[in-house]
């Protein structure tokens, strides 16, 4: 399967995901609004590297207002689902905005996918969706889902969407369960770009809670490759319906992140501590035994690595970043 429709492929995750599909030689049809959730002139940047590529197709449109004519320029084969509105505490004060976003639209979106044949899918959701319980990684199949924030409900409330047609219209369904993807071209709204930057500028970092919350870091290439390698299950196999972590299976508490951006800007962090919000999560980590299984999914970048290449990235890329 060589032509796929990518949604929101102007964002940090989107893009990474349709540059790589165009350098291998795909056909990508890229449908993004360019929401100015974040600096709009970083999507366009994205966007102008995609359209070097011959065969990249752009339609500016929102998932809302998407009809069936939209898809008319090719025979897609399937659809990569990533536009969304992003970001766990931003949602809590705009839950409309969000349910509007992330439910309607990709209610929409699976309809003009089955009036035009467009019968797989791989959908990203979140770590956001399961219940906060502080130990353990999360499980696909044994960990509750009881998202504390309107963005992750909202993911929980697409993923019944795609049972829903897979059960009702035979979609075939890939659900990736993703877990705090960084690496460069990431969102600047995220903690890493943020303390970074901070730091550079001799700014206080403030941070929920007492530092100890912990996250499971992924790096964007071990995304892109977990991406290519659910792409290549899902066009070779029928009647599926999984879902699927891809993280790191390694938790990072937050202070460990900040002593290693110290090590890397040789900078001393200067940190303000407040109350934690209800609606973040303390904890999450991924069991990717499942991916390992179906995918042959396996992280390459250790944490460490990570941060020293985003780094890297950083030095050179913050100014036009409006860092």
């Amino acid at each position: 399967m060589k032509k796929i429709v990518v949604t929101g492929c102007a964002g940090f995750i989107g893009s990474s995901i349709s540059s790589e599909l165009l350098s291998l030689g795909f056909t990508v049809l890229g449908i993004d609004s360019l929401s100015s959730y974040y600096d709009i002139n970083i999507k366009r940047a994205n966007l102008r590297y995609l359209e070097s590529f011959e065969k990249f197709h752009f339609l500016k449109k929102s998932i809302n207002h998407l009809i069936e004519k939209d898809f008319n320029t090719h025979e897609w084969d399937l659809c990569v689902h990533l536009a969304a509105s992003p970001g766990v505490l931003p949602s809590v004060d705009n839950a409309e905005e969000y349910h509007l976003n992330n439910v309607t639209g990709t209610s929409n979106l699976l309809k003009n996918l089955n009036e035009v044949g467009i019968k797989k899918i791989i959908f990203a959701s979140s770590s956001s969706v399961y219940k906060d319980n502080g130990i353990g990684l999360f499980k696909e199949q044994e960990n509750e889902t009881s998202p504390l924030s309107p963005y992750g409900k909202t993911k929980l409330k697409g993923e019944s969407l795609l049972a829903e047609y897979h059960k009702k219209m035979d979609f075939d369904v890939l659900i990736l369960r993703l877990f705090s993807v960084y690496g460069p071209k990431i969102r600047p709204d995220l903690a890493l770009f943020k303390f970074a930057n901070a730091m550079l500028e001799n700014q206080p970092i403030s941070i929920y809670g007492d530092g100890t919350s912990q996250r499971d870091y992924t790096h964007i290439k071990d995304v892109v490759k977990g991406m290519l390698s659910a792409i290549r299950f899902i066009s070779e196999n029928n009647s599926i319906m999984e879902i699927i972590n891809i993280g790191n299976g390694n938790p990072i508490r937050l202070n460990t992140l900040i002593k290693l951006l110290e090590k890397e800007l040789q900078i001393s962090a200067q940190v303000n501590y407040i109350d934690s919000k209800k609606a973040e999560m303390q904890y999450t980590g991924a069991n990717i035994s499942k991916a390992r299984s179906i995918l042959s999914y396996n992280p390459d970048i250790e944490f460490k690595r990570g941060v020293h290449e985003f780094i890297h990235w950083f030095k050179e890329n913050r100014n036009y970043y409006g860092a």
